[in-house]
């Protein structure tokens, strides 16, 4: 029977011309400026200070005054996407999102599986370098009596750490290394895992 019925219409999608969109643009830019109303005030106070709450010690903090501003910023904008002069809860609650998903991937310590806006800020997070800190402590007590005079290779100091921690790693014990010569505890020779250590002007 459906043969001899001709389908529903299907309603062509609205697409906007790339002369009619910089124009809306142009207008909401100029002519919208929302301000936020109560409600967006505490859902975005509220918002803060969950994120604030994910932290698990005053090393590693899940957000930031800054991050705070982008999140008034982008409820703006959004506000302004609808050409209202109001920012509304369901801005903040988009920029919340947006937010979360942008530092998701980009702030997630591997280690933890927290947020740490510090590998966006600094590129480390609080937990490595408090286990490079931990290392190079490590490195002290075994490199102490080892360089009286002499040398040690890389490989052979990664054998000696790992002895004692095997889940240390070869970046992580190089970050060791590199602090301990920016201190000038140690003097390095050679790149990569191909370096030789040898005493330090401050050991």
């Amino acid at each position: 029977v459906s043969l001899y019925f001709d389908p529903p219409p299907v309603a062509a999608a609205t697409v906007l011309s790339i002369e009619a969109f910089a124009e809306y643009v142009s207008f909401a830019r100029n002519e919208c400026h929302p301000k936020l109303n109560d409600d967006a005030k505490s859902a975005l106070i509220e918002g803060y200070v969950n994120m604030r709450k994910m932290s698990t010690s005053k090393n590693t903090i899940s957000a930031t005054p800054r991050q705070l501003e982008s999140i008034v910023r982008i409820s703006e904008a959004h506000a302004k996407m609808r050409l209202s002069e109001t920012v509304e809860i369901i801005d903040v609650e988009e920029a919340m999102r947006l937010l979360r998903v942008a530092t998701q991937s980009a702030a997630t310590d591997p280690r933890t599986g927290r947020i740490d806006m510090d590998l966006i800020n600094t590129g480390r997070s609080a937990s490595s370098r408090i286990r490079t800190t931990q290392l190079v402590q490590l490195l002290k007590d075994k490199l102490d009596g080892r360089l009286q005079g002499g040398s040690i290779s890389f490989a052979n100091l990664l054998d000696i750490v790992q002895q004692e921690q095997a889940e240390v790693t070869t970046q992580e014990l190089q970050a060791a290394v590199r602090q301990m010569a920016d201190e000038d505890a140690i003097v390095t020779s050679g790149t990569g895992y191909n370096i030789t250590i040898s005493r330090g002007v401050r050991t």
